[in-house]
């Protein structure tokens, strides 16, 4: 008796994460760098450039972006999703946490901690 067995092709799915997370990290060390480079509208414009020629144009960092995040998370959060790891915000939310470090509310304990501390009360 012959025995024959199929060949059957195994197809694996990358994630977007897994397909381009070696691509980003030579384009920058480390989120703090990535930090800078985002900040500096010319920088940011520069590493714009070196995703659209490696193959990571608008429309192909726009699919990205719907697939890591939504529409209302600016791109900074997915490169940052995809070297990093870095859960993604929304502008919205991203707004309201830097309201929150500079809050009234917040800057008054400061300074009462800071009167506490120097022992001036």
């Amino acid at each position: 008796m012959t025995r024959t067995s199929a060949q059957i092709p195994i197809i694996v799915c990358a994630s977007p994460q897994q397909t381009t997370e070696p691509f980003i990290w030579r384009l920058f060390k480390d989120e703090d760098e990535l930090r800078r480079l985002w900040g500096n509208p010319e920088t940011r414009r520069t590493l714009l450039t070196a995703l659209e020629e490696r193959g990571f144009g608008k429309e192909a960092l726009k699919n990205i972006r719907a697939m890591v995040a939504n529409d209302k998370s600016d791109l900074f959060d997915v490169l940052a999703y995809i070297a990093f790891a870095r859960p993604t915000m929304t502008r919205q939310e991203r707004a309201d946490a830097q309201k929150n470090i500079f809050s009234p509310r917040v800057m008054i304990n400061y300074v009462v901690l800071l009167i506490l501390c120097s022992g001036s009360m």
